[in-house]
């Protein structure tokens, strides 16, 4: 009797083809959204930290501002030197950001450490700093003005001597060459986030 040997064939079947190819796809497929989710996590954390250093930085400048801001403590001025309204204001300040004197003297010539006006306000839902030389406050031409923050509402009280809030500054003539004890300020966010800043100008505590 004879024997017939057979040999085992080797390799893949069209099914087995199939399968791998279809277990192929669906890792590629988990490999792209993984990556894709990766990316667009990444681009939303830059987003979000752009965000987040642009209103940390306007929140610094506003209080940096209220709190170096400065008056000249003479007596009968014509023109009020800290000006507020409810969702505005302009104060004086020096340049550089030293702390200040009670008592700041300029001349028509210029002073030693120059002074400069600066003005917050809201126009379009943006929060904007404006700012130009004192000596210049009478000529519009030289603001040089900043969008500084996308924001839903900004609103801002000032406290007087005897710890009354009010929606404006000055009230008085008195109030012309005074700043006032604090100033209340309540930003909405354009995502509804709401924050209240409370700064006493430095002057005004000494």
């Amino acid at each position: 009797m004879k024997h017939r040997s057979y040999k085992r064939q080797s390799g893949m079947t069209l099914l087995e083809v199939l399968v791998a190819t279809g277990i192929l796809a669906v890792i590629s497929t988990m490999a792209f959204i993984s990556i894709d989710n990766m990316v667009r996590s990444k681009a939303t954390l830059s987003e979000h930290t752009k965000q987040l250093n642009q209103t940390n930085l306007a929140y610094y400048l506003l209080q940096n501002d209220l709190q170096f801001a400065v008056s000249s403590q003479q007596l009968s001025l014509q023109a009020a030197e800290f000006k507020g309204t409810a969702q505005s204001f302009s104060l004086l300040k020096f340049k550089d950001q030293i702390a200040t004197s009670p008592r700041i003297e300029q001349t028509h010539s210029g002073v030693s450490q120059p002074i400069q006006r600066v003005r917050w306000y809201l126009r379009d839902q943006y929060l904007f700093r404006a700012v130009q030389p004192a000596h210049a406050s009478h000529q519009i031409g030289h603001w040089q003005e900043r969008q500084v923050l996308a924001i839903e509402s900004f609103n801002c009280s000032y406290r007087n001597v005897v710890g009354v809030d009010l929606n404006s500054w000055p009230n008085t003539a008195n109030e012309n060459s005074q700043l006032p004890q604090s100033i209340q300020c309540l930003i909405v966010s354009s995502d509804g986030l709401e924050t209240e800043l409370q700064v006493s100008p430095w002057q005004s505590i000494w």
